[in-house]
């Protein structure tokens, strides 16, 4: 007996964004719209090539996540707060923490607590920053933490597993601990520079699939400590 084909890419785009994301928009409880986002990953080759669920994340969670980039997508929007972008070809271990909403702590008893023990409904807090960007080619490492004060996370970082990230990263440095600060630069300013203009992660996962061992030879050793 000959296997059943599956169905073409085309359709099982067609039944992602026609049937299961109004679906998804149906539901407001989190295990029915864990079990929605599995399927589409399912249906649509994983978390790197998603279009529906990054769709989906942008309209209901506003969560902005890149092509080609592996971690939100799988963990799921409860991870990160509301207002964050991550760009295309970043890493982000699934035990990351992004917060975009601060505490008030100027406030005698915290309103979550307050409301609670009154039985009142919670209040959706504004975000500290409008928005928390984190850019191309970054990699967060296990059990991190990232802060709404720190606004912004350049192109290139990598953060270290257990840091806890409070001020913007400028592009390419090597961070870690709590308060994470910068042990180095993974390549020289001249290189940095050269690789914000080139921006090659605009490019496909196919163009650079066809260009992998240029992709992956080292540029400049470990890079300079500066």
């Amino acid at each position: 007996m000959s296997r059943q084909a599956s169905p073409p890419e085309g359709a099982r785009h067609w039944f992602c964004t026609r049937v299961l994301a109004p679906l998804y928009a149906s539901r407001q409880g989190e295990s029915a719209r864990a079990k929605i986002r599995r399927l589409i990953l399912k249906l649509e080759r994983g978390p790197v090539y998603s279009e529906t669920l990054r769709e989906l994340y942008r309209k209901h969670h506003d969560l902005d996540v890149g092509l080609y980039t592996i971690g939100p997508c799988e963990a799921g929007p409860a991870n990160y707060g509301r207002g964050v972008t991550i760009g295309r070809y970043s890493s982000i271990y699934y035990t990351v923490r992004i917060f975009t909403e601060a505490p008030n702590t100027e406030a005698l008893i915290p309103d979550a607590l307050l409301r609670e023990a009154l039985g009142k409904p919670p209040v959706t807090p504004r975000p500290s920053n409008p928005r928390l960007e984190i850019g191309h080619d970054v990699f967060i490492g296990h059990n991190s933490i990232i802060l709404p004060s720190a606004g912004q996370i350049g192109h290139g970082v990598v953060i270290g597993a257990g840091s806890v990230v409070q001020q913007p990263i400028p592009p390419y440095a090597v961070v870690t601990g709590n308060p994470a600060r910068v042990v180095r630069f993974r390549f020289s300013e001249p290189k940095i520079q050269e690789l914000l203009a080139e921006k090659w992660w605009s490019k496909s996962i196919r163009e650079i699939g066809q260009r992998m061992d240029e992709f992956q030879r080292p540029l400049e050793g470990d890079g300079p400590i500066r």
